[in-house]
């Protein structure tokens, strides 16, 4: 078996694109699912989840992508309706008679 240390091997796991994070608190090691792993980087995991007590989870990436496509989706559409009750209020009487009262502040000031 080579010579490892921890410090080490998680520094080099995290340049890896299959490797998605590396925890060294919790100790868990997130791999992408379906993605191509090398002899060496399969040691290093072996090395940590073995000897170091790491625990290995394999995580799919496009359920991942796709939930957090869907949040981003729902906050846009919460965003575009919050800015659409902003502008709904502006053209009513009592929008419009503030927006008046504000230029006449500023042209007063003048």
């Amino acid at each position: 078996m080579k010579k490892y240390d921890e410090v080490s091997v998680v520094r080099q796991l995290n340049n890896v694109d299959a490797v998605i994070g590396i925890n060294p608190a919790s100790k868990v090691i997130k791999v992408a699912k379906n993605s191509a792993i090398g002899n060496r980087t399969s040691g290093k995991i072996d090395f940590l989840s073995h000897y170091c007590g790491y625990h290995v989870e394999i995580v799919d990436v496009i359920q991942q992508q796709k939930e957090r496509d869907e949040e981003i989706a729902a906050k846009k559409a919460a965003k575009k309706a919050a800015h659409k009750a902003k502008f709904a209020e502006d053209n009513t009487f009592k929008g419009i008679t503030r927006a008046v009262d504000k230029r006449m502040r500023t042209i007063k000031r003048k």
